[in-house]
């Protein structure tokens, strides 16, 4: 799939611009995309987890780099994204805690907006507390991927350090020692189990379809809304 082989480039670099990952890693210009986006959940061994959205742009020409320019100066317009994406997780999180019953919430948005090589990478994020299920030693993340979930792009989980995936349903399209990727698309019936390393694997298994949704289609409109915000500063120039 050659578009999870592209959002691999831009989790590397955002896993890198939001100190989730050590030492250099660059996005290849030539393996991401314009419009490519990527649903990044960095771990943590109480159930927490950073939750960034990335989108990377093209920027190989001088029009091009000259916008994104723009959006990089431009506070508000990064304001605006940071809000919209905040105020969309914390209604997944809202509909999560009351579906499951779980102390589940948001905090703490963010945003990036860097350049690597000849790709322009914006990056929102909020802090989810509850996210995933602490089980003893283990991590079992379903909720709110597992029922609904519609995203145009790869979601990836990054293990805390110290654990390794040891079930998933369904199979990783991709996987390394620290992260697997998804295609967010094909997540019905979502569970991936994070434990130590040197926790035997249970192995993985074939999605089942869900139809209840706490709901994700909501980040439909945060990605248009990057995508709209570069186009306006393009034209501008």
């Amino acid at each position: 799939m050659p578009y999870l082989r592209r959002s691999a480039a831009l989790v590397a670099a955002v896993l890198l611009v939001t100190g989730g990952l050590a030492g250099p890693v660059a996005a290849q210009s030539s393996a991401t995309d314009t419009g490519d986006a990527s649903l990044v959940v960095d771990l943590r061994t109480d159930g927490s987890a950073t939750v960034t959205l990335v989108r990377g742009f093209d920027l190989t020409t001088d029009a091009e780099r000259t916008a994104f320019e723009r959006v990089r100066a431009n506070e508000s317009a990064q304001a605006t994204m940071q809000a919209r994406f905040a105020d969309r997780m914390g209604s997944v999180a809202r509909t999560l805690a009351a579906e499951t019953g779980r102390e589940t919430g948001v905090r703490d948005a963010g945003t990036t907006v860097t350049v690597e090589g000849d790709t322009g990478i914006v990056a929102l994020s909020v802090d989810w507390d509850g996210l995933a299920v602490v089980d003893g030693d283990r991590l079992v993340l379903a909720e709110p991927f597992a029922d609904g979930f519609a995203f145009d792009g790869a979601v990836s989980v990054r293990a805390p350090d110290g654990y390794g995936l040891v079930e998933s349903t369904p199979v990783p399209a991709e996987e390394s020692d620290e992260v697997a990727t998804w295609p967010g698309d094909g997540l019905d019936g979502y569970r991936a189990v994070f434990a130590p390393d040197g926790t035997d694997r249970a192995g993985t298994a074939d999605a089942t379809t869900s139809t209840t949704s706490p709901g994700f289609g909501v980040l439909a409109g945060v990605v248009a809304l990057l995508g709209l915000l570069a186009l306006a500063s393009a034209r501008r120039r």
